[in-house]
């Protein structure tokens, strides 16, 4: 019987780590097909209690100028993508909430910053190598939808 529950026990913990390398490489091939093979880091965020990743390309290895990113979920195999940031350019779900090009001034960068137990991103947008800033948009987590929304301000409300 103890032989039995060892060779069991076994056969589950292969199945798992198993399953975790196939996870891990469609998520390292997702990932490297949306930054085009170039070097990428992930950060883990818990927004509202909901477990995702930050894949960011930084500028210039500047650490603090994101050239473009990706924040994701993974749900049983399944790689889930809120918002990208590419170029001048946010998507939410493959449908551009932002998009600016600032004319005779060329994109250089965001600055992205997560409130996680709000669910609230704001971001900054940098062109002419960093020397021009801009406010970008806010976004946050809509528990109801499930997905991040455009933060709008209601001005009628004013």
């Amino acid at each position: 019987m103890n032989i039995l529950f060892r060779k069991i026990s076994l056969g589950i913990l292969i199945l798992f780590i198993f399953s975790s390398y196939c996870y891990s490489e469609n998520e390292k091939k997702f990932l490297n097909n949306f930054f085009d093979g170039d070097e990428y880091q992930i950060q883990h965020v818990l927004i509202c209690g909901n477990d995702m990743n930050l894949a960011i390309k930084y500028k210039d290895s500047s650490r603090f100028i994101v050239e473009k990113a990706i924040i994701y979920q993974l749900e049983k195999n399944t790689i889930i993508p809120h918002i990208k940031f590419t170029k001048d350019k946010i998507e939410i779900k493959n449908e551009a909430v932002f998009s600016s090009n600032i004319k005779g001034k060329d994109f250089y960068g965001w600055k992205i910053k997560i409130t996680e137990k709000s669910g609230f991103i704001r971001t900054t947008y940098y062109c002419e190598n960093g020397k021009n800033i801009a406010d970008g948009i806010s976004l946050f987590w809509d528990k109801n939808r499930n997905t991040f929304i455009k933060y709008e301000i209601d001005r009628s409300q004013w």
